[in-house]
């Protein structure tokens, strides 16, 4: 794995890294779309900010809590109001590797 958050000087460059990669791993948003558009496989943690649906392409592996909390989707562009933000907690680090092992082996 290797961390470009910050490297890329542009769009154009984030486009190309990701062309080349074997997989991504992100949050929901713009490497999930730049990895569809260029048909590179995308694990992307989705929050309960916005349904699944909306961005699960053919080559997303959506990784999210199941069942999802009833206050998703939110759509919250601030803070959760919530004591805890039930839509990741169960959303553990072990899950997501063993996600991307199991869809990447």
């Amino acid at each position: 794995m290797i961390d470009f958050r910050g490297k890329t000087k542009n769009l154009r460059e984030l486009a190309f890294v990701i062309s080349k990669s074997s997989f991504t791993l992100s949050n929901e948003g713009l490497i999930n779309h730049f990895s569809a558009a260029v048909g590179v496989k995308s694990f992307v943690v989705f929050s309960g900010f916005h349904p699944v649906e909306i961005a699960n392409y053919n080559t997303t592996v959506p990784i999210v809590s199941e069942p999802q909390v009833k206050c998703s989707p939110c759509w919250l562009l601030e803070s959760c109001t919530k004591e805890q933000k039930w839509c990741t907690y169960n959303i553990s680090v072990d899950k997501v590797v063993s996600r991307v092992l199991e869809k990447v082996s």
